[in-house]
């Protein structure tokens, strides 16, 4: 789950009779305010290539602690009645987020909360602290064991590295070193910076804290961000049985546990939550792959899958909807919805959603011998233009019975359109 800014706009729909760019948490639940940021969840495989944004709320501000909790648990209830099985909620370090993790009782010992007799993990998204560790890191000064770590030994050797015909770090640029609003939102910009060359070649300048800092979290990502099963790089690959990533975390856990944060004299390491935060999603990465190796049979977990990008891209498919804009309007947030809904759902040529939808439209399309769309093929660089008399009596029947899954599938989107208010 996750929010996306909006830009404040009323719009009368007189179809509806009804005024969008309002305060709407669904469910009949509304206010007078100007709705400002929309609430999104999606729904994303563990195991398979797929995911399906399920539902929204126009909210004001940030989305309250009690109606999250409210659209979340009812989304668990109805995922899981039609078969699914919930296992982790996961979203970035956003204040009203961290609100909900205190109001659920979530700590790094008990990372999960109860409902309706079941348990479900709650996580942080792992790219989104990597971020707020650069970003602490940038601020303030950060010691442990008997080491020191600052964001000035990474400026002074990238004004060195710069200088050299062949550089140490040649991906590091002045973007990674004083990024602006927007670079810092970029994860690549932190991943580079946090990274196993950049520690290394911090050694050669004897900045061991500081490159001793990068190394470890340069491994911590590759674990927490894993998409083979062989890597070149042992963290790098799925967490199995067999290899060791659930020492390495434990590890990390230990590690982060110590570290203190200062600025200047004053110990700010209360302050800084990202670090309760990789607390809170080591433990959570560690009990659901034993949930799911115990109970589920895995034989590995792609950690990659333990993230919010699919909803990252998403939001940014919504922005590219009638144009390029950074802050849609409500209507133009529940229209872009609307249409990316069915269109990853149909398996539609557009959208990000689209192609992680192929596997099971294609298990689909073996078990029904549903005929394909029949119709005139024309050669390419060719126009073909047939005589047709559109008069004729049965010429709607032929139609219909040469293309039926098109007609049914119509019939239903249509049906989609008038039961589901998330279409709405």
């Amino acid at each position: 789950m996750d929010e996306i800014s909006l830009k404040t706009h009323l719009y009368y729909d007189i179809s509806r009779d009804r005024i969008i760019g309002l305060e709407d948490f669904g469910d009949g639940i509304r206010s007078n305010k100007l709705a400002n940021s929309g609430f999104v969840l999606l729904l994303r495989s563990i195991s398979g290539k797929w995911k399906q944004p399920i539902r929204y709320a126009l909210v004001n501000g940030a989305c309250p602690t009690d109606e999250m909790e409210r659209i979340m648990k009812d989304a668990i209830q109805k995922a899981e009645s039609i078969g699914l099985i919930v296992v982790v909620v996961i979203s970035d370090m956003g204040s009203n987020f961290q609100s909900l993790a205190i109001h659920l009782g979530i700590t790094p010992e008990k990372p999960w909360f109860m409902h309706n007799g079941k348990k479900y993990y709650l996580m942080f998204d792992p790219p989104h602290l990597m971020k707020c560790v650069r970003n602490n890191l940038m601020k303030y000064t950060i010691k442990f064991d008997q080491y020191v770590a600052q964001w000035k030994d990474i400026k002074a050797f990238y004004d060195k590295d710069r200088e050299l015909s062949i550089r140490a770090a040649p991906k590091l640029t002045y973007r990674h070193i004083c990024p602006n609003n927007f670079e810092k939102m970029k994860v690549k910009y932190a991943t580079q910076v946090l990274s196993h060359t950049v520690a290394a070649s911090l050694c050669m300048y004897v900045s061991v804290g500081t490159a001793e800092f990068l190394s470890k979290f340069d491994a911590l990502f590759d674990c927490v961000n894993s998409s083979t099963i062989k890597s070149s790089k042992e963290l790098k690959c799925a967490p199995t049985n067999t290899t060791s990533h659930l020492s390495f975390l434990k590890e990390m856990y230990n590690f982060i546990a110590k570290l203190k944060v200062f600025n200047g004299n004053e110990d700010v390491t209360g302050r800084i939550r990202c670090l309760k935060g990789w607390l809170v999603s080591i433990n959570a990465i560690t009990l659901i792959w034993n949930h799911l190796h115990e109970k589920h049979a895995f034989k590995f977990l792609l950690t990659r899958r333990l993230n919010i990008d699919p909803l990252e891209n998403f939001f940014g498919s919504i922005r590219q909807q009638g144009g390029n804009s950074d802050s849609p309007t409500p209507v133009q947030f529940t229209r872009a919805f609307r249409k990316l809904f069915f269109s990853s759902f149909l398996n539609s040529s557009t959208g990000n959603c689209a192609e992680d939808f192929d596997t099971l439209l294609a298990e689909f399309s073996k078990k029904s011998n549903a005929p394909p769309l029949v119709g005139p093929q024309p050669a390419s660089n060719t126009m073909m233009i047939e005589t047709t008399d559109y008069r004729q009596k049965d010429f709607g029947d032929n139609l219909l019975k040469q293309n039926p899954v098109a007609y049914e599938a119509g019939y239903l989107l249509n049906r989609c359109f008038k039961q589901h208010s998330c279409c709405e």
